[in-house]
Order: structure tokens, then C-alpha cells, then sequence
């Protein structure tokens, strides 16, 4: 890092020139002001939609030697600050910070951090962000060092942990107001299929699927059902374990799903399999519920010698499905339509509730591309792909379950020696109330 003195300072770290060589107070105030359009939006939008688009925070990234902080005290970012949302500042290069002081730049950050919307991290690590972040990396940092962008990015997992946990509580509580509820265990000796929502799932033959049906057990989730049906492939379970709405458009779509000149489905054929906790929106369209053995802390306690507490080492319902299959011995598991690949208008294979939600709410300001256009965006990249990818593979190693990617005649030769698979009794069980 290298600071040099002048009519305007320059700093250079790992050789890169940080701030413009000539108006870096304007450079700046213009990176700056466009999170004035933020404020705006909060203050003039009247949709759910606009709303849930609002960012809760907003991180700015690379503070320099400070002409940020000048751009923050000027009266032109006070549309922004008024808005109530919040600002984290930090600077990624720690040599920088701790010349902070030296360089009188800490003084002029505790000053703007008396402000209530203002905050300083001091650190890099951050545990807990705001499940709604948006980063603004200053233009010179994301250009030399382009791993910032992955930097702050929130834990989906431990978000999804915190938004939904109200509802699972709720649900639970409904649940034990039965008098008892359906369990069902895996089968070992056993070959499992699971039937993902990812594009990819289109491009597979399933005609050895269709041929073999009776030698395997068929699970999918329930965003895949309808196309599940509609390819004449009746599952043996449906997972369902996200207590969105989207869940109940999924099902309503896959309700009106169907092979040509068969029958539509009855709900009762697709029990859902779901945990303590999960979503409840079948139950309303008439499908059959079987629960799990999860490690949702008040479900465990129903019996903590033999409760298997099975953990989703994924956190999708892939992974829901390896950890299931990996439950019993000596089974194998296929993944398809799971690998998390998306195309530029299509985030998931056909037959979804996120088709039936979108040509019902389409207008001529809202059109299906631009929908479907936005759910792709939020898709997995590549890395984040790959990386889930090796988790599932880690997964079933340490369950010793065997799983498989493809339908390669490995896979079906020892499909076909298996002998008819079929899903076990299941067992009432009463669940604990929450303390």
C-alpha cells in the first residue's frame, strides 16, 4: 500500500491506483448518489413487490482515504440517510485501516457514525448481515480485486434460519394438537430416485425410468410434481419442506398436470413427505401427509434414544433427499434435474407453480419473460453450483450412500437386479408440545 501526498492524496494498493488522479471528491459523490434512488423507491412505492425489493442495509465497500466520507457529509445523500435504511461502511485492506487513526480518517468516521443509519465494521468477518443486503463496492476495488463481490455475501442458509423459524414454530404447535402423527423411516437395500426442478431435468430420456418404475422408489420435490406427472412418472413421495407460499402454487399446478388421455391426479396417490415443522398448504388441497424423523430440536425430543434426527446437509431438498436415502443401508440414489444449472429465461423445468403464478398476475408492464427473466437472475452461478455439487457428494460419502449423476448402464444394470422396492409401514407418533 502506498499513500502519496498532495493537492489530492493518492493511495495505491498492490500497485493499483485507487481514486481518480483528477476530481476524486467527485468520483466520489457520484458513486454515492445513486443510492438516493433507494430512498426514493421506499418513499413512493405502494406494492408488495417494490417493498419486498427494499434493501434492509446497505454495505459501501472500499472507503480509500476517506473522500467517501466527504460525499456522506455533503447535503446531496441526506434523501438516503432520512430513508431509514442502514449503512455499514468497511475497508477491505487492512493495512489501510489500521492507519485510520494516523490519517485522522477514524475521527471522521466516528463522527458520521453517530448518525443512527450509519454503522463501522471494523472487522472483516461479519456473522449476521441483514437478510436483505445490497453491497455497493467502490469502482476501483471491484475492478483489481473482483473477489469482493463474494465477501459479504449473507449465509443463505442461517437467513432462511431466521425468516422461517416463527413459522415452523407455528406450524409445530398446530401438529401437536393431534393426537398423533404418521411417521415413515427408509428402507435399506434400496434404490431411490429424486427428481430436482432444474431445467437439465428436460433434457433426460426418462423412458428407462418409466420401464424399470416398479425396481425403485420415486421421490421429487415439490416444485418438479407437475412436470413429474406430466411426464406419466407417479411419485412415491413428494418433499415439501418450504413453508412459502410458492409451495401452494406448486401443488395447484401440479393438480392440473397430467399425461395426455390419462386422468388427472388425485392428491391422495402423492403423499407428502415434510417434517414437524413444514409447510401445511396440502392438507387444504387434500394430500396426505407422512413426517419424518428430523432434527427440528422440539421434534427430537419426542424420543432422544431412537430418533434419528435426520439433518438436511444441504439445504435444499437434495440434499433433504441424500440425507433420507443415506438414512438406511446399503441403497443408491439418483439425482436428476439437481445440479442447480439455469438458462437465461428459465430457472426451473416446466410445469411449476411459478408458471401458474405468472400468467395469472401477467399484465402489459409485467410480462412472463420479465418474470421468468428475474427468477434466472437469482439462480445459482457457477461456483456456488459446483460448490453444492461437492457438498452432495460429501453428503452421501459419509452415509455411505451411493450416488449417482447420470443413467449410465451402471446404474441400470444394477437397477435392474434389484428386486420390486416399496415404501414401508409408516408409524403413529405423538409429538412433545414445545417448551
Amino acid at each position: 500500500m502506498e499513500i502519496h501526498a498532495g493537492p489530492e492524496p493518492q493511495l495505491r494498493i498492490n500497485g493499483h491506483p485507487i481514486h481518480s488522479t483528477r476530481a476524486p471528491a467527485r468520483e466520489a459523490l457520484r458513486f454515492l448518489q445513486r443510492l438516493n434512488h433507494l430512498a426514493s423507491n421506499s418513499s413512493t412505492s405502494d406494492s408488495a413487490e417494490q417493498s419486498s425489493r427494499k434493501p434492509d442495509a446497505v454495505l459501501v465497500c472500499g472507503l480509500g482515504l476517506g473522500f467517501l466520507l466527504d460525499a456522506l457529509e455533503s447535503a446531496e445523500l441526506s434523501p438516503f440517510l432520512e430513508s431509514g435504511i442502514a449503512l455499514y461502511l468497511f475497508e477491505p485492506c487492512p493495512d489501510l485501516r489500521q492507519r485510520f487513526q494516523e490519517l485522522r480518517i477514524q475521527e471522521r468516521i466516528d463522527t458520521l457514525c453517530s448518525h443512527p443509519s450509519i454503522h463501522y465494521l471494523s472487522e472483516g468477518n461479519w456473522n449476521n448481515p441483514p437478510s436483505r443486503l445490497e453491497v455497493r463496492i467502490f469502482p476501483s476495488y471491484l475492478r483489481y480485486f473482483p473477489h469482493l463481490a463474494d465477501a459479504f455475501r449473507p449465509d443463505r442458509n442461517q437467513n432462511t434460519l431466521n425468516r422461517l423459524m416463527r413459522t415452523w414454530k407455528r406450524n409445530y404447535t398446530i401438529r401437536t394438537g393431534f393426537h398423533a402423527q404418521d411417521f415413515l423411516r427408509m428402507p435399506s437395500n434400496t434404490s431411490f430416485v429424486f427428481l430436482g426442478a432444474s431445467p437439465t431435468l428436460e433434457r433426460f430420456t426418462l423412458d428407462e425410468l418409466r420401464n424399470l418404475r416398479s425396481r425403485y422408489l420415486l421421490l421429487c420435490s415439490d416444485t418438479s410434481l407437475g412436470f413429474c406427472l406430466s411426464q406419466g412418472l407417479m411419485p412415491d413421495l413428494m418433499l415439501s419442506v418450504d413453508p412459502s407460499p410458492a409451495t401452494g402454487y406448486h401443488l395447484v399446478q401440479a393438480m392440473q398436470c397430467d399425461k395426455a388421455g390419462e386422468a388427472r391426479v388425485l392428491p391422495h396417490e402423492v403423499p407428502v413427505l415434510t417434517f414437524s415443522a413444514g409447510p401445511r398448504y396440502h392438507h387444504c388441497l387434500g394430500f396426505s401427509e407422512i413426517l419424518y424423523e428430523s432434527d427440528f430440536p422440539p421434534e427430537s425430543e419426542t424420543d432422544p434414544t431412537s430418533w434419528q434426527s435426520i439433518s438436511n446437509p444441504v439445504g435444499n431438498l437434495a440434499g433433504l433427499a441424500i440425507a433420507l436415502a443415506g438414512s438406511g443401508q446399503n441403497n443408491d440414489l439418483l439425482l436428476l434435474g439437481s445440479d442447480g444449472r439455469s438458462s437465461e429465461l428459465q430457472s426451473h423445468c416446466r410445469s411449476t407453480g411459478y408458471e401458474y403464478f405468472a400468467r395469472r398476475n401477467q399484465n402489459r408492464l409485467s410480462s412472463l419473460d420479465t418474470y421468468f427473466y428475474r427468477l434466472a437472475r437469482g439462480s445459482y452461478n457457477e461456483r456456488d453450483r459446483q460448490d453444492m455439487i461437492q457438498r452432495m457428494q460429501k453428503a452421501a460419502s459419509e452415509r455411505k450412500l451411493e450416488l449417482n449423476l447420470e443413467m449410465d448402464a451402471a446404474w441400470q444394470k444394477r437397477l435392474a437386479e434389484r428386486s420390486e422396492a416399496a415404501l414401508p409401514m409408516t408409524r403413529s407418533q405423538s409429538l412433545s408440545p414445545m417448551s
